[in-house]
């Protein structure tokens, strides 16, 4: 996370400022550390660069039980996709293409993965 987005960044519970603690950086990036709101207290982590900005009590039991069904598929994501493919007679290339090609992408748009 770079050091100059910190300003517009706020607390997702209650709006307040965010102020960086404890933290490691590397040049302009904070690899890791901590946010903490300076209203409510709430503290959010940074880990690899990434603000956590989840709020526990937002997530409903369908959000918990997607997040579980995601952690334990991840790993597997691309082994398993790659030999689905293959067991149905195309590349994990052809299938990306397939994919994308019903999206509605527009010029200028970022796909993060497909």
């Amino acid at each position: 996370m770079r050091t100059s987005i910190l300003d517009i960044l706020c607390c997702p519970l209650c709006h307040g400022p965010l102020i960086l603690h404890s933290c490691k950086l590397k040049e302009d990036t904070i690899v890791e550390g901590g946010l903490k709101c300076s209203t409510c207290g709430e503290t959010y982590l940074i880990e690899n660069s990434l603000p956590n900005f989840t709020v526990k009590p937002c997530l409903r039991l369908s959000n918990r039980i997607q997040k579980l069904f995601y952690n334990i598929y991840a790993p597997l994501y691309d082994r398993l996709e790659r030999k689905l493919a293959k067991s149905l007679g195309f590349s994990e290339e052809e299938l990306r293409t397939e994919v994308v090609s019903h999206m509605d992408i527009e010029e200028g748009n970022i796909v993060l993965e497909v």
